[in-house]
């Protein structure tokens, strides 16, 4: 997306430069106050729930998971990042979820003190129909 800057409207002269996709550092539009929200949900409930945060492209999905990522005691939330889309092919989207689920708790114990190192290689049987995102 290209949009005009101020100052070459001001003057009518080009201007043009391309906006990036990229998560804001500083989040607005009452991101901070529903990052709190839902940090506070997370960490005072029963660990028996996902939150899933959905979107068109662009809308700071990432911006937000991001503020509430900030929000959790690490040593007690593990924040998990699936891209669905990245699997629209897959004929069986559990298996990425599982293996993402699975990767991101490795990577969370190898972060903790005392931590037993486990293997992150699926099992030979199902090694062949360990899933692979789609390509664009």
């Amino acid at each position: 997306m290209a949009r005009k800057t101020t100052a070459a409207r001001a003057n009518g002269k080009g201007g043009y430069q391309i906006l990036l996709d990229a998560p804001a550092q500083s989040p607005a539009l009452g991101y901070p106050e529903i990052a709190t929200a839902l940090g506070e949900i997370v960490m005072e409930s029963a660990p028996r729930f996902a939150i899933g945060i959905f979107g068109g492209w662009g809308a700071g999905k990432t911006t937000l998971m991001q503020a509430v990522e900030a929000k959790l005691d690490s040593d007690r939330a593990v924040p998990v990042r699936f891209s669905a889309w990245r699997y629209e092919k897959e004929e069986h989207l559990i298996l990425p979820l599982l293996d993402t689920i699975r990767d991101a708790l490795l990577d969370w114990g190898e972060q903790r003190p005392g931590h037993v190192r486990a293997s992150r290689e699926t099992s030979p049987s199902t090694r062949t129909r360990r899933s692979r995102p789609a390509r664009r």
